[in-house]
């Protein structure tokens, strides 16, 4: 498994490296189809992830050309299954119901864009292009159409990023705040007395109850 690092928090993990996402979904299956406990649930391995600040955008597989058409039919199935999982994850982290996941797959040098969206309680996949790598200098005449669909593949992910990257600050902030500012009382003895403020007659007054426990 290796990664390429596009900045410091935007990677590509290639190489069969499993999907937490879909271990977190592969748990809850199992909680609720099952009557056994879950245990050492692994996250379905992928060929290529695209990772943003430990969040998964989407998922790829590639296949060489000597692969049967049943080993990429269910390769490319599961792969959908693990983009549906990171569809329903990011959808929470941007808190937007209109969140759409593009995804490819491929077959040696021919491969396929599509798009996911969640629709009601249904999640559509769309085919988006039919995508190849040139072979020979007569087919860059048609390879536009392939750079085209590679050129808005890359920017539909930057700019996720850069609402992640908004929401995550939040995250942080709200969390820090959770941590070190939360005044929400305990049942635990108070070493000193509480302390209220009241205004009267214009003047800022200080009461101190003393506790009686």
């Amino acid at each position: 498994m290796g990664y390429n690092s596009i900045n410091s928090r935007f990677m590509i993990f290639s190489g069969e490296k499993g999907c937490d996402t879909s271990k977190n979904a592969r748990k809850i299956n199992e909680q609720c189809f099952t009557l056994k406990k879950p245990t050492n649930v692994r996250g379905r391995k992928l060929d290529l992830m695209l990772v943003y600040d430990d969040i998964v955008l989407c998922s790829a597989e590639w296949k060489s050309m000597a692969s049967s058409r049943a080993v990429i039919m269910k390769q490319f199935v599961k792969n959908l299954r693990v983009n549906n999982c990171i569809l329903h994850e990011l959808r929470e982290h941007l808190d937007d119901d209109n969140t759409i996941i593009l995804g490819m797959d491929w077959k040696g040098l021919l491969g396929y864009s599509y798009c996911m969206k969640m629709i009601d309680k249904a999640v559509v996949v769309k085919e988006t292009c039919k995508l190849f790598l040139p072979q020979d200098k007569c087919e860059f005449e048609d390879f536009s159409d392939t750079v085209a669909s590679l050129i808005q593949f890359k920017a539909h992910y930057v700019d996720m990023t850069k609402k992640l990257k908004v929401k995550i600050s939040k995250h942080r902030r709200d969390h820090f705040y959770d941590e070190q500012f939360n005044i929400t009382p305990t049942n635990s003895r108070s070493p000193s007395p509480h302390t209220f403020f009241l205004l009267q007659s214009g003047q800022l007054l200080l009461v101190s109850m003393k506790n009686n426990y």
